[in-house]
Parts: C-alpha cells; structure tokens; sequence
C-alpha cells in the first residue's frame, strides 16, 4: 500500500488509473502517472517483481514514444525489456525510438535481435519484413516473411505494403508491370479508403494556423528533408510562393535538416502531423481549405494515402516522394509525371489521369555543396575502366546481378553507355553506397558478385552524400540497376557529368523509367538550349 492525501491507495490501483489514462491518448498525463509509479516503486520496502516493473516501464516507454521524447522512451523500453525479455513489446519499442533518433545501426541490430527471439509475433515480423527490404536491401527475402501475414488481423495491411512495394524492387519471373499494377489498385481501393464513420469519430483538436488569405497550396509529406522531395520539388514550390500563392506543409516525417528549413522559409503554415491517424490527418487537411494539395509521400506513408483517399482539397495531386507507382486511389485529379516518364501508352497502368508536363516533371534542386563536383566526372586517367553502381542495394535484383555476372564473365567486359557509338571497357565493377557498411547487405550482392569479378569488384562506403558524390566522379560511369531504375542518384551523376548505361529491358511502371526518363529530359534541354 502507499499513501496519498492521507488515504491508503494500492499500487495496482494506480497502475490502472495511469493505464486508463493512456487507453484515452492523454500521454503527458499518463506519462506522469508512471513516473510517479516509479518513484514510489524505488522506495518500497518489499521490491516489486521484476516482471510488473517491467510493465511500469514499457508502458511509460509508449507515453514517452507518443510525445516524441526518444531518448528516455528507449531508455525506458531497454530496462523493461531486460527486466522481461518475453515482454516483447518493450524491445520492439525500444527499436523504433532508435529508428526514430535515426540511430540506424541500433534500430537495425535491436530490430534483429527481437526477431530471433519471436519470428511468430506479428508485429514484430511485419516490421522486421520492412526492415529487410528498405534497411538491408533484400526485396525478396522481405517478401517472403510478409507473406506468412498477409492474413494477419492487424499487421495486415503492414504486410500487403511490403509485398506489394517488394515487387517494385524484385520480382518473381513472371510477374508483369500490368500485374503488379492491377494488384496495387485492387489492394488500394479495398483496404486503403477511408469511411465516412472513421471521419466523423475524429475527435475535436485544435487547430493553429492562419486564415485563409488567398490561393492556398498544400504540401502533405513524411520526406520534407533532405530528400527527392526538396531535390525535385523545392523549386517548383518556391515559384508558387513567388507567385503569392499561401503554402501550407504539413509534416509527417520526423527526420530535419537543412532542407527542412528551406522548406519552412518559404511556408505560410507549417503543421506538425507525425504519426496521426488517416482520419485525424483528413479532418486536419478539409480544415485547411486548400485549393490544391501536393501528396508527397506515396507508399512510404500509406496512412497519408488512407486520409486523402476521400478528397480533403479542391484538386488533388500526387507528385514527387514515393512516386514508384500509382496509388491505386482515384480520389486523385492527377498523376504529375512527362511523356517520357509516363508515356501515353502506359495510361493503363495508373488509377489517375496522368498529367503530363512539358519538358520534365521536376526540376533539379542539388544542394550547396554539390556545385563544387559540377561537370568533373570521368576527368582522371584513374577512371577509365571503372564502372559503378551507386543506386541504393535494394534496386540490385536477383535479375540485375545475374546482368553483371553474366557481364563479368566475358572475357572482355564492355559496356554500351547511352548514345555513345563506341563500347567501354569494364576493368572494375565499384558498389558505391553507406549500407553496406552493414555485412548483411554486402554479403547478399558479394555472395554472387565475387566469384565472378574476383578481386575486380569492390565496395565503397562513403560517410555522407558530399563524399559520396566524391566517389562518384572517380567512375567512368554508372550502370543502371532494373526493375527499380536509379532515380535522384541519376539525376546527380548527370549533373557531375557521367556516362550512364542501361541493361536491355523492358520499362514500364513509373519506377523502372526513372534513369532513362531523367537521361532524356536532360538531353532534351540541351538540344533546346543549342537551338
């Protein structure tokens, strides 16, 4: 028993009272309540058990993770999770505070662990599945654990989004765009539409922005950082607030940078979403009464998708930032992409209008620091033979590296680069990128590579993206991956000025005609400015 206000109050009596507060999504006042718990816990005569201090602490943990304090979330969560290593939940906590302070290598190693330890549990394979393919670069491997809860009464549709997204990037052999377009709208319009009864549950919230004064643009994503959504959309925004248009971004990521700022500098508004429910997200987007909105995300935020699948604004676009493929929706105006991006013929493909743009879909943003490498790729004698892929590992198939074993196995190797007339030779096959620092990710495109190129291939892993681009004009020139064609990373070699190549297959699906897209759009504009 301990004392409050002179009354004799039990413990459990004060766990509930604290649990009945989170069920109500008050996480500051729970938060509180369990820390208080744990205050009276350190002072107990008889120690409490193990196992119902770990209970105090994981649920403190879930406070602290709701008010996005991580730190002590994972904190928190790492004690219980020692206290009660069955009490899975508190690692699975723990991994995604880490992921959350972009500690990938912690996310990555805890998430693991937790894995080994309950392969069974739905929620823990689901994330683990998700993990596999945008972390450790396995497509297919991600795939096949998905697979296995598909059925699964709440991981679900976590589940479908990894197999659906993990044929993007490798496909089975007979798999088709056509198919896996066909499966992406049939999936979207069953599971991700939002219902008028989820809408009118929202509770009331308020709501600090200005009022409406003009033209009001939104911009709703998980990716306002330094990402293809600043890269590819940063100028084209900054020309509507030139224009007096109002914008309004709406942040669902919690990753900020120096591109974040840029996009705060030009915003009307800016309002803070992360982690909000589709139909809390919906009800926010309708009260901001805007004439357009920009949905920036795509299937990295299906629940972003979910909120706009009925229509919050007066015309309603998806343009840039996981823009793989379509969103199945057709609450969608329009699809914003080009002729060579999307051509005509592959309307089929998309459950929205294209709309297609004159001369390219985006304009090139790069960042400060990349003006220095402006036209310096392939001017060393060191380059000549050395072919590289920079694309991140996940675009590395299991039909792609059979392409470079089959490549490596000539007894000469040469390539064909892009208009060029003459072939080049491939002395070196360089994989250029931060992953596969993990051995995980290496080992899984090393295991094929290596007996084929020998002491001819190798690994770079550049500490961040200025060295990165550092690595990239020490090529003679990339080789695209496929299915899932290069995309800003092609952009880039294009402005340090490299060759590019491009394996025989067919491009279809948004995804796959990235590089040649960005190739054409590029030489396009050159043709124009001579002209």
């Amino acid at each position: 028993m301990v004392k409050k206000n002179g009354d004799s109050v039990s413990f459990k009596a004060l766990f509930q009272a604290a649990g009945n507060t989170r069920k109500q999504g008050l996480w500051a006042q729970a938060a509180r309540q369990y820390e208080h718990l744990i205050n009276i816990a350190a002072r107990l005569e008889n120690p409490l058990p193990d196992q119902h201090r770990a209970l105090v602490h994981y649920n403190y943990s879930v406070c602290l993770f709701a008010l996005n304090q991580f730190p002590l979330a994972h904190e928190n969560a790492k004690l219980a999770w020692g206290l009660s290593p069955s009490l899975w939940q508190s690692g699975l906590i723990a991994a995604h505070s880490l992921k959350a302070m972009a500690d990938t290598a912690g996310y990555i190693e805890t998430l693991q662990q937790l894995y080994l330890q309950v392969p069974e549990e739905p929620k823990v394979a689901v994330a683990y599945s998700s993990l596999v393919m945008n972390h450790l670069g396995d497509a297919h491997r991600a795939r096949q654990i998905a697979s296995g809860f598909l059925n699964d009464p709440t991981e679900s549709a976590q589940a479908h989004t990894v197999s659906l997204m993990s044929r993007l990037y490798d496909r089975d052999e007979n798999d088709t765009p056509e198919k896996i377009s066909s499966d992406i709208q049939r999936y979207a319009q069953a599971r991700l539409q939002l219902s008028a009864a989820e809408v009118a549950a929202v509770a009331p919230f308020d709501l600090q922005v200005p009022a409406k004064a003009g033209y009001r643009v939104g911009v709703v994503s998980n990716l306002l950082n330094a990402s293809p959504v600043h890269s590819f959309g940063f100028d084209a925004l900054n020309t509507l607030k030139a224009q007096g248009k109002e914008l309004v971004f709406v942040q669902r990521g919690r990753q900020s940078d120096w591109a974040t700022d840029q996009f705060k500098r030009i915003a009307t508004a800016w309002v803070d979403a992360v982690g909000w429910e589709p139909a809390k997200l919906h009800v926010l987007l309708k009260r901001l009464e805007l004439d357009e909105l920009f949905e920036m995300g795509g299937w990295m935020d299906s629940d972003c998708m979910k909120a706009v699948s009925i229509k919050p604004a007066k015309k309603l676009y998806k343009w840039v930032g996981g823009q793989s493929c379509t969103t199945g929706l057709t609450s969608f105006d329009g699809f914003v992409s080009d002729e060579h991006q999307s051509p005509l013929e592959t309307a089929g493909l998309y459950s929205e209008p294209l709309l297609l743009m004159p001369g390219s879909y985006v304009k090139y943003t790069p960042p400060p620091y990349l003006k220095a490498f402006q036209g310096k790729a392939n001017q060393s004698i060191e380059c000549l033979g050395g072919w590289g892929v920079i694309a991140n590992p996940v675009k590395l198939s299991r039909a792609f590296l059979q392409w470079l074993c089959e490549l490596g196995l000539q007894a000469q190797p040469e390539v064909v680069p892009f208009n060029a007339i003459q072939a080049s030779a491939v002395s070196r096959l360089v994989l250029v990128d931060k992953r596969y620092a993990n051995a995980a990710v290496r080992s899984r495109v090393e295991t094929v590579l290596r007996p084929v190129w020998g002491e001819r291939l190798s690994f770079v892993v550049p500490e961040n993206h200025p060295a990165f681009i550092g690595e990239l004009v020490k090529l003679e020139g990339l080789i695209d991956t496929f299915p899932y064609s290069c995309g800003l990373t092609m952009t880039e070699a294009l402005y340090v000025g490299s060759s590019v190549v491009f394996p025989d297959v067919e491009r279809k699906l948004f995804c796959e005609r990235h590089g040649i897209a960005h190739v054409l759009n590029a030489q396009e504009r050159k043709e124009n400015v001579k002209q």
